[in-house]
């Protein structure tokens, strides 16, 4: 019996008739119970299985909607799924302008619109602001691209900051999330499309946050404050974790206790034009962003921020100054010899918490200068 069957027949055992009914609602929510997952609603194919007519009308919806491309899927031949998280209401709004009749689908509570040639369209949230998974940028972008589709045109956009630093954009007419391009030290997680140029945001939490991975541009620190540890110092010895072998432990020799952090000082290539603002030129945002933090009205998008930096001196330079940080990531581990792939990560990360570190934080700083590169 392989694993669908079994689980076919776990769920057949809990139903009342002995044999689960897809067309039974109480039948649905016990599978999504035991399962985490309703199989009816969670079915997506790609935009070419819509059919002909089903694609013409994704596309039209694309446009009119202000969607990206993969914010239309398919549920069937004749189904679309608006799969975005601009509120379900604005959807539906918006549908409804076009022209379309709201209706009772199956498989969707919320219901969802149907053409005249009944071509079904449902809305599903991808996540929305406060649940796990959707970030600062994704949250960003959300309500941006909302507030576009609600004028039905291009916006203008004032992020204003606690630091009496704001930066406005007019004429903006997309936004799209970038973050997980960062080759060639691009720092963007958001561009807006503004007055025909792509405009770069780095969007950083207004609490702890790191500058950058510090393993491609520090190799070099990672591997002279690490190799050592292997055979011990003085200050640092690693050792493999009793419950895991592929993690190792910073241990500090002298009391037996692993560090919470070991720091490197006056490191080069430290500075806030590379680790901040990097190759794209991207000012910085920092937040948290919550629904209070937007305001919407006469096309323009008002956003509160804890802090915008567009240059070098609207940072801190004691606190928020870029340093070395090591940390321990028992995620990271994955090999059980040497110092890679040991869940040790190095980092950039601002001086703040190490600024403000008490008698009582078990932390190693090094300096720089004193490592064998």
């Amino acid at each position: 019996m392989n694993t669908i069957d079994k689980a076919i027949l776990e769920w057949s055992y809990k139903t009342k008739k002995g044999y689960p009914d897809i067309n039974s609602q109480e039948d649905i929510a016990l599978f999504e119970s035991m399962f985490g997952f309703n199989f009816l609603s969670e079915a997506k194919h790609p935009f070419e299985y819509l059919s002909k007519e089903a694609q013409e009308l994704g596309k039209d919806l694309i446009q009119k909607l202000n969607l990206d491309d993969d914010e239309i899927i398919a549920h069937a031949k004749n189904r679309i799924i608006v799969y975005t998280d601009r509120p379900r209401k604005e959807v539906f709004q918006a549908l409804a302008n076009l022209g379309y009749e709201k209706q009772q689908v199956r498989g969707s509570s919320a219901g969802g619109y149907v053409t005249p040639e009944g071509i079904e369209v449902i809305h599903k949230s991808q996540t929305s602001i406060g649940n796990a998974g959707l970030g600062n940028e994704d949250a960003l972008v959300t309500k941006i691209k909302e507030a576009i589709a609600v004028n039905g045109g291009p916006i203008n956009v004032k992020f204003v900051g606690n630091n009496r630093v704001s930066i406005d954009y007019t004429n903006v007419k997309h936004a799209k999330g970038v973050g997980k391009i960062t080759t060639g030290n691009r720092k963007a997680d958001v561009i807006l499309h503004s007055n025909g140029k792509e405009e770069a945001i780095s969007v950083k939490e207004d609490k702890a946050f790191r500058w950058s991975s510090a393993m491609s541009t520090h190799k070099d620190v990672f591997k002279a404050v690490l190799e050592p540890g292997l055979e011990g110092t003085e200050d640092l010895k690693l050792v493999q974790d009793e419950n895991n072998p592929f993690l190792l432990n910073m241990m500090n020799p002298k009391n037996n206790k692993p560090y919470g952090s070991i720091y490197v000082l006056d490191a080069p290539d430290m500075d806030f034009a590379t680790l901040a603002f990097g190759s794209d030129n991207a000012v910085v945002v920092k937040a948290t962003f919550t629904d209070g933090d937007f305001k919407f009205e006469n096309g323009l998008l008002t956003i509160q921020t804890a802090g915008n930096y567009t240059e070098e001196g609207h940072f801190d330079e004691e606190d928020d100054k870029p340093i070395i940080r090591f940390e321990r990531n028992a995620s990271k581990a994955t090999r059980d010899t040497g110092i890679y792939g040991r869940g040790i990560t190095i980092r950039t990360v601002p001086a703040r918490r190490y600024n403000k570190r008490t008698d009582r934080a078990n932390i190693l700083a090094l300096n720089y200068k004193d490592l064998d590169i």
